[in-house]
């Protein structure tokens, strides 16, 4: 509940609701629900949505009346993140990167030490064309590609292996400043 004052200067309860965009990357659908419990993420979610593909990207309050600018707002915000999800698979398919992908998966490779995904672990590539050396490397992922996206990105690796350490991603980059005490 939020606090309005009518004319007359009487506070008085104006009820709010939370509206939850959902997004499913592999049919690029968006949909929307009302819940009673502002910005709690997820509480119009269930494990049958994740299963089919359904996430939820965004949660914002609104009145629950639905007037034609909450409705305009809701199909705005449905809009913008089928145009983000989108425009970031577009944008990682064309980006000049040490891709690494299996079974659906999408990882970017980066020079151990360097890279911070997965805190700073290291990682054996095995890859699917036989006469390309295996990689050890640092990961970060990206997440799973979108079904409309596998044509474009489709695997490359046959196995990943956890290294079982890590490359400190942060090394100090003068001793010297270790002695500083913070504020």
């Amino acid at each position: 509940m939020t606090v309005d004052f009518s004319l007359t200067g009487a506070p008085r309860a104006v009820p709010q609701q939370s509206v939850e965009i959902h997004i499913n990357d592999d049919t690029r659908e968006t949909r929307h629900c009302f819940t009673e419990r502002p910005l709690r993420i997820h509480a119009g979610f269930t494990r049958e949505d994740a299963a089919a593909g359904w996430r939820q990207v965004l949660a914002f309050t609104a009145s629950p009346s639905a007037d034609a600018e909450s409705l305009a707002r809701i199909e705005q915000a449905k809009s913008n993140a089928l145009e983000q999800m989108v425009a970031y698979w577009t944008d990682l398919a064309g980006a000049d990167v040490l891709r690494v992908i299996r079974n659906g998966q999408h990882y970017v490779a980066h020079e151990l030490g360097v890279g911070i995904g997965f805190g700073g672990g290291a990682f054996r590539v095995e890859w699917l064309a036989p006469d390309r050396e295996p990689t050890v490397c640092n990961l970060s992922v990206q997440g799973r590609i979108p079904v409309w996206m596998r044509d474009k990105l489709p695997d490359n690796a046959r196995a990943i292996e956890d290294l079982g350490y890590r490359v400190d991603p942060f090394p100090a980059m003068d001793d010297g400043l270790d002695d500083v005490q913070p504020f």
